[in-house]
C-alpha cells in the first residue's frame, strides 16, 4: 500500500477512500432524523466525517454550489465544495493552506471536531464562471458521534446582506 505523506500549513491532510465515505453517508442516511430534519432547516447544512469530508449536506446546499450536484461533493471537504481559492492551494487540499489559519469555517470545524462548538464569521473567496465572488457565511460547527464514529454538523447562512443592515446609519439620516 503506497502511503504518501502530503504536506500540511494548518489541519490534518488525511482523508479516508470514497468507500469509507459513502458507508459513513449510507448510515447517516438510515438514521430517523438526518436528511428530513435537516432539510427542513434554513441554514446549509454538512455532516463532515473526522477527515472534513463532506458525507452528507441538506437540500438547500445546493444553492451554495452553483454548477456540482449534491452528490458531486460528497467526500469533498467544504471549501473544495464551494469552490473556495485556497482551498487547491496545497495538495492536500481545503483547510491546509497558510491562508486556511485564517478561515473561520476552517477552524469552527477543527473545534468541533475537538469536541467544541464553535461559531465563526468565514469568508470565502471564489471564482464562478471565471468571476471573482466573495461568500460570507457564519458558520457554527457541532461535534456528534453516530454508531462510534466522530462527525461534525457544519451549519452555514450568508451573511452579506445582514452586515450591510448592520452598519450604523450616516448621521443626519
Amino acid at each position: 500500500m503506497n502511503t504518501r505523506i502530503l504536506a500540511t500549513e494548518f489541519a490534518p491532510a488525511e482523508r479516508v477512500p470514497i468507500e469509507v465515505v459513502q458507508r459513513q453517508r449510507a448510515a447517516i442516511g438510515e438514521s430517523l432524523f438526518t436528511p428530513q430534519l435537516l432539510d427542513l432547516v434554513l441554514n446549509h447544512v454538512f455532516i463532515l466525517n473526522a477527515q472534513r469530508q463532506i458525507v452528507f449536506a441538506s437540500q438547500n446546499v445546493q444553492a451554495l454550489l452553483g454548477h456540482q450536484s449534491l452528490d458531486s461533493i460528497i467526500g469533498l471537504r467544504p471549501g473544495e465544495a464551494l469552490d473556495c481559492l485556497h482551498a487547491r492551494d496545497m495538495e492536500a487540499g481545503c483547510g491546509t493552506s497558510v491562508f486556511c489559519q485564517e478561515c473561520g469555517a476552517a477552524k469552527a470545524i477543527l473545534a468541533g471536531l475537538g469536541g467544541h462548538k464553535a461559531t465563526m464569521e468565514a469568508h470565502l473567496s471564489r471564482i464562478i464562471n471565471l468571476t471573482p465572488t466573495a461568500l460570507d457565511l457564519l458558520v457554527h460547527a457541532v461535534p456528534f458521534e453516530y454508531k462510534g464514529e466522530n462527525y461534525v454538523i457544519f451549519s452555514a447562512v450568508g451573511i452579506s446582506g445582514e452586515k450591510g443592515r448592520r452598519a450604523p446609519a450616516a448621521p443626519g439620516s
